[in-house]
């Protein structure tokens, strides 16, 4: 019997085998590419404020070192974080300023998305390649939002040094604000974050030979404040002979929604209405100022402060460029900037300034970007835009419900939503962006850039009724407009459709319209569409069709309707069913005019 000696390897070499097995053994187990990994991570964190990464930076033992000095990233007014966020990611729009808001179309209070199955998930979080959505997290950011950001980092360590699907991966933290609105401390959280960091950095170095590229971005700040006193607005509103119900039937109801516990409210009357409730509003103690859009001018601003001081604020038709006119006093204590602006030949003679000129020379003040970012609330960010946002003081906060019974016994840390710097001022830093100056969150995305971000779509089937043709991300006065300029359609995504073109299987989309609650002699349209029909191109995933080809032109009379999707799977070839589903399922309304209502 031949016999065969062993292979004797030499020990440095068997030494240098043996360190690499746990990295050969890794790289096998999860199939990494180091030149396909990406080379961007852009760290999304909700609720960290300017001064308080700058205070990490500067420390005696400085945490975020390794990122260029912080900037301010000004958030949007309100600053809450659906608005702020879908403005960082350029996702467009809002259907409210927050998941649970007042419906100027249902005219009523709703919780997240009338007709969408995305239910209360905003399109930004969708986006994201890392970020804890299931109710439990959620739940864990307010009772133990340390334990649920070394889950965050710990994820996103782990996406990010495996993920090659993307040159870029977006990540975000909920727990860095959640932590704040349970009065903990933020240095301590932001020194892990920066640890996990140089962490990523040594580990991405090693695998790739190049440094990868970190930035750090934010939607708000936070006051910092421990248990703001809570306003009693709804006190003062009744007094002066007002009703706060959840829908406007007439002049003496005022709708508003406290989504949380914050210092800015969005209220909604009717425009007869604005100016008689500024007074019992200001009275109320801890409203710091309060914006609305003019009855009579749609296109003016008045803006009023507590102790009566009043200005004017317009944008210049055309041209991103604001005024801002002191009737009396100076709420926003821009006087100087204003001269500044005149000195200097910024201002027109008309007033306007550019936008640019105004973040440049208000950045650093109390009332930052104020002019642009007021307009915006009103105009812009959102569906459903207030006539009137409230502004409160520091210290001061709003809520109802239970959360108010909830605020008496729980922790309850700083908060935001504000006008002023301390709730409006979040953060940019990154390692690769040596010229960043104070900046917006509409304009932080010029850096960021946010074009590859998940294509969550591709991932799961849905739809939803939108307006269809129209710019999605312009600014949209009222719901009357949009639907008598937009045509209403239905928005589908199939990412099976795909597979099933390959396979030799048409796709159809058989398409219920029904009034809700009625059972006997219901209105009811049924209509069928192929998918080849319908998109151009086979490897489309996407697309519209217009609501008046749902109903066969036909318009719907005033109501609710539930509207059906079935998938159908035919055999190209037999024209026979293989198999069909329920794909889509929603709630909508139609207003006394006959038009769709969206949100």
């Amino acid at each position: 019997m031949r016999r065969f000696s062993p292979l004797r390897i030499p020990t440095p070499i068997l030494l240098a085998l043996t360190a690499l097995l746990p990295q050969l053994s890794e790289a096998s187990s999860t199939g990494v590419s180091p030149e396909r990994l990406a080379r961007r991570l852009v760290l999304a964190l909700d609720g960290v404020g300017y001064q308080e990464v700058r205070r990490a930076q500067t420390a005696t033992l400085p945490c975020l070192e390794n990122l260029l000095p912080a900037v301010r990233n000004v958030s949007t007014f309100p600053s809450l974080s659906d608005i702020a966020w879908q403005d960082i990611t350029r996702s467009g729009p809002t259907e409210g300023y927050q998941r649970y808001h007042y419906s100027v179309g249902y005219n009523k209070i709703i919780g997240g998305g009338a007709t969408a199955e995305l239910g209360n998930t905003q399109d930004y979080e969708r986006r994201m390649h890392v970020i804890l959505l299931k109710p439990a997290d959620h739940r864990q950011g307010y009772f133990e939002p340390l334990k649920l950001a070394e889950k965050e980092l710990a994820e996103i360590k782990r996406q990010f040094l495996s993920e090659q699907s993307s040159p870029t991966i977006y990540a975000y933290m909920l727990s860095t604000d959640t932590l704040q609105h349970t009065a903990g401390d933020i240095q301590p959280l932001l020194c892990r974050i920066s640890e996990t960091l140089d962490q990523i950095t040594r580990e991405y170095e090693a695998l790739t030979g190049r440094t990868p590229e970190l930035a750090i971005v934010s939607d708000h700040g936070n006051n910092q404040h421990r248990k703001g006193q809570l306003i009693e607005v709804r006190k003062n509103l009744h007094k002066a002979g007002f009703k706060t119900p959840g829908k406007i039937r007439g002049p003496k109801d005022v709708v508003f929604t406290t989504a949380g516990i914050l210092n800015s409210m969005s209220v909604f009357a009717l425009p007869e209405s604005l100016r008689k409730i500024t007074q019992p509003i200001l009275e109320t103690e801890g409203v710091d100022l309060l914006t609305f859009v003019t009855p009579e001018d749609p296109s003016v601003i008045e803006l009023i402060s507590a102790s009566g001081d009043r200005a004017l604020i317009r944008k210049k038709p055309g041209a991103e460029a604001f005024s801002f006119v002191p009737l009396a006093g100076d709420p926003l204590g821009y006087g100087k900037t204003l001269e500044t602006f005149r000195q200097e030949g910024l201002m027109d003679a008309e007033g306007f300034v550019a936008a640019d000129s105004w973040l440049k020379h208000t950045s650093a003040l109390e009332y930052p970007v104020a002019p642009e970012r007021i307009w915006r609330g009103h105009h812009v960010i959102t569906l459903n835009p207030a006539p009137m946002l409230v502004s409160l003081k520091h210290g001061f906060e709003i809520t109802y419900g239970i959360l108010k019974a909830m605020s008496s016994f729980v922790p309850r840390g700083g908060t935001h939503g504000a006008l002023s710097a301390a709730s409006s001022n979040g953060v940019f830093a990154s390692n690769f962006v040596p010229d960043a100056t104070d900046t917006t969150t509409n304009r932080v995305g010029q850096w960021l850039g946010f074009k590859d971000m998940r294509d969550w779509k591709r991932e799961s089937e849905g739809a939803r009724l939108i307006a269809a043709f129209g710019d999605e991300s312009r600014a949209r006065n009222t719901i009357d407009t949009l639907l008598e300029n937009d045509p209403v359609a239905l928005n589908l995504w199939d990412p099976d459709r795909t597979h099933d073109t390959l396979l030799g299987v048409e796709t159809r989309y058989e398409i219920r319209i029904r009034e809700k609650g009625c059972w006997i002699g219901c209105k009811k349209i049924d209509s069928n569409f192929a998918a080849a029909e319908l998109i151009g191109n086979p490897q489309d995933i996407e697309f519209r069709i217009p609501f008046r080809k749902l109903t066969g032109g036909k318009p719907l009379e005033p109501g609710t309707y539930k509207l059906e999707v079935t998938r159908i799977a035919m055999d190209q070839v037999t024209g026979l069913e293989t198999h069909s589903r329920v794909f889509f399922k929603a709630t909508f309304g139609v207003d006394l005019d006959g038009a769709v209502i969206l949100w």
